[in-house]
């Protein structure tokens, strides 16, 4: 049930303030990994050298291949989840703004970064997912296509 603010419990205020700033930072650290690449490998061995911790190599395994298992993760367990509640409609929902953001960016990338085959080949899956889930969720909800 959703409440107005200004009668809304304290726990449901401190819920909507913490996922606010949890959003912040995200969008935050989404934009950095964006423009800056290199900056959280590179950041945190700058901090490493002087501790004498092992320093991250910025190939091969690494930082942002947690990052992209944990997101493959994430839209499997949505997949998932289409099946275990196929009355829910938020899961594909979701599944259709990931994909799709991941189509985009990829899209972004290849005319910001460079025309490699590997950004049109993920625009290309990523977007054909996204409509293919949208279809479905269409189909699913609307009764059309």
């Amino acid at each position: 049930m959703n409440t107005p603010d200004a009668v809304a419990s304290p726990s449901t205020l401190l819920y909507k303030r913490v996922s606010f700033v949890l959003a912040l930072l995200f969008g935050a650290a989404g934009l950095i990994f964006l423009v800056r690449p290199d900056w959280a490998v590179v950041g945190t061995n700058s901090i490493c050298r002087p501790l004498g911790i092992q320093e991250l190599q910025p190939y091969g395994f690494g930082f942002y291949q947690v990052l992209a298992v944990a997101y493959m993760a994430m839209v499997a367990l949505l997949a998932f989840l289409m099946v275990l509640h196929p009355e829910e409609p938020i899961y594909p929902r979701l599944l259709i703004c990931g994909k799709g953001t991941s189509s985009g960016l990829s899209l972004l990338m290849l005319f910001v970064h460079g025309p490699y085959l590997l950004y049109g080949v993920n625009f290309a899956v990523d977007g054909s997912i996204a409509f293919l889930v949208y279809l479905l969720y269409r189909v699913r909800w609307r009764g059309t296509a």
